[in-house]
């Protein structure tokens, strides 16, 4: 008896597809239309995919989510819906991949009905080159890319760089995913604080907030 098609298996077999078209694939993104399994870009243009194993409601709904921050939304099952699937999807401007036949490869994965194009999407994903392989699409074990984490790398890497810049500076020369740069410098120091960057925390030095190293106590100190 064959064994149940995995949510991944069909992310796989799309994305296949997507490389076949010359699609750049980022998956597993989170944005103002939510989480969605797979984002395509081609040029300007990005086109959102959720995918699941059964065509209905719950994946439309999601794809629906989509439909305003994306010129093209589309959902991806194995099988073809019927004809009143296709209407309720026509309705919110989804299109649907039909992505059955050989997973491993792709084969099979066909686009069945066209998503409408939305020339003006309010608020585009923000990708990075950690979407393309930090998570498969299709993941159900909680592991993403989020723009924090991105943050918080480029802030990592920069603190490395340059021993006792402050969170200002930091600030200043980072892309953040923070909306204004008065919000970015009070939650990075709290997060350094806190301990997201391993080995550093901030100081107060004078009046200007500086990201130290923690010294380790020498061994045999306060013993």
């Amino acid at each position: 008896m064959r064994e149940p098609v995995k949510e991944i298996e069909v992310a796989r077999a799309v994305i296949v597809y997507l490389n076949d078209l010359k699609w750049e694939v980022f998956q597993e993104v989170t944005g103002a239309g939510g989480r969605a399994d797979i984002v395509a870009r081609q040029g300007s243009i990005f086109w959102v995919i959720e995918v699941k194993t059964k065509f209905g409601l719950p994946v439309i709904g999601q794809a629906k989510g989509w439909v305003p921050h994306a010129h093209l939304v589309s959902v991806a099952t194995p099988s073809s819906p019927g004809e009143l699937g296709k209407d309720v999807c026509r309705l919110f401007g989804v299109g649907i991949l039909s992505a059955s036949g050989t997973y491993s490869d792709g084969s099979g994965t066909t686009e069945i009905l066209r998503p409408r194009l939305n020339r003006k999407p309010w608020k585009l994903p923000m990708l990075c080159e950690e979407h393309k392989t930090y998570a498969e699409a299709g993941t159900n074990g909680g592991g993403y890319f989020t723009p924090f984490r991105r943050t918080i790398r480029l802030v990592e890497e920069q603190v490395r760089l340059h021993p006792g810049i402050t969170v200002k500076t930091l600030v200043d020369i980072v892309d953040h995913h923070y909306a204004s740069d008065s919000t970015a410098r009070q939650c990075l120091a709290k997060w350094i604080m806190g301990g997201e960057i391993p080995g550093y925390t901030v100081q107060y030095e004078g009046r200007k907030n500086v990201v130290v190293k923690i010294e380790k106590p020498e061994e045999g100190e306060g013993t």
